[in-house]
């Protein structure tokens, strides 16, 4: 009914995905119809650059919310948010030069992040502070409680995120990031994925209280196996262990049915498909 649910400010990765997700229905279904999927998804796109990027269009604020006068939340964004295949997808249908510099300014922060706070493992923490400038992990409480400098519920995403990337794009930074994480949790685990916990330092030691298994920490896992058929072994345990595992809570259900859908073959970039008026 499009009343007011839940307040009116926004999180970054939701307005990312919802106009993503606006340029597959006008692949999907064309924008001829009752609803031009196009015209939603450049309004969608059009408030995420005015809104959601900071002033330099270098990375992805926190959420709409956040803003010059926003302090410590300004200066920070969440490695969860940096979905570059989504700024290719904006980019293939608007302001190029804005979303192309994005994912390589994103690249670099991720480049930085592992080389300096996770060398060989390749773990980012929920929020990175001062992206532009010598970035550091955020400390615990940054935000709403989170344990800001881990690798935990916001950051479980990134091997999903950033392996999406390298399969649809096969730009080698995001290679090298997923190779780094493959490779270790592959060994920290022995190549058993029921060994992954619910949660890592980022010098890959499991954070306190991280001794569960959740699909939001495997299913990721499965997409950032695909960087390599020396990984297949892995990839098939994981995929058993995702495919046949009960049902968690949304959060945790929905991260692995979109990986799920990746690792399957079944995702794919709007701008690979022809327009249409039809189904």
């Amino acid at each position: 009914s499009c009343g007011d649910a839940g307040g009116q400010d926004s999180a970054a990765d939701g307005d990312l995905d919802i106009a993503f997700a606006l340029l597959l229905a006008d692949k999907q279904w064309g924008s001829c119809g009752s609803i031009d999927y196009r015209a939603e998804a450049f309004k969608v796109i059009a408030a995420i650059k005015a809104r959601v990027l900071d002033a330099s269009h270098k990375y992805v604020l926190l959420g709409d919310w956040v803003h010059p006068g926003s302090g410590k939340y300004y200066d920070a964004t969440r490695s969860s948010d940096i979905i570059a295949d989504h700024f290719r997808s904006f980019a293939a249908v608007s302001d190029a030069a804005t979303w192309d510099g994005l994912v390589d300014s994103s690249y670099d922060l991720i480049s930085w992040m592992r080389n300096f706070y996770s060398f060989g493992k390749g773990l980012l923490p929920e929020f990175i502070l001062s992206p532009l400038s010598l970035p550091k992990p955020a400390p615990a409480d940054f935000l709403k409680g989170s344990k800001g400098g881990n690798y935990d519920y916001n950051a479980c995403r990134v091997p999903w995120r950033v392996g999406t990337d390298y399969l649809v794009s096969g730009d080698v930074r995001a290679r090298a990031e997923i190779q780094a994480l493959t490779g270790w949790i592959e060994s920290a685990t022995g190549g058993d994925p029921h060994k992954i916990t619910a949660g890592y330092l980022l010098d890959g030691s499991p954070s306190p209280g991280s001794g569960y298994l959740s699909m939001a920490f495997v299913a990721p896992f499965g997409v950032a196996a695909m960087s390599d058929q020396v990984h297949k072994p892995w990839l098939n345990a994981l995929w058993t262990m995702i495919a046949t595992a009960p049902s968690e809570k949304y959060y945790e259900d929905t991260i692995r049915l979109l990986s799920m859908i990746v690792i399957s073959g079944n995702w794919w970039s709007p701008e690979a498909r022809p327009s249409i008026c039809k189904p």
